[in-house]
């Protein structure tokens, strides 16, 4: 199964915010800046890629994403 048809099935507020990473919008902490690259923070200290297709994603939810 694709990662993108699992989470549509889960129902949970969250997105997929790279290839392989599908991340919980309470999880996200802030976001990290490295010259044209975005990474998430997240609560349990990891970080966590983002795909710059993504990144209009993290628009729409408010966070300082540039």
């Amino acid at each position: 199964m694709r990662l993108s048809d699992a989470v549509s099935r889960t129902g949970r507020e969250g997105l997929q915010v790279h290839r392989s990473w599908w991340v919980a919008k309470g999880a996200i902490s802030h976001v990290i800046r490295d010259g044209r690259n975005l990474r998430l923070k997240l609560l349990n200290g990891l970080e966590v890629p983002v795909a710059r297709r993504a990144v209009i994603r993290l628009k729409d939810l408010d966070l300082d994403a540039g």
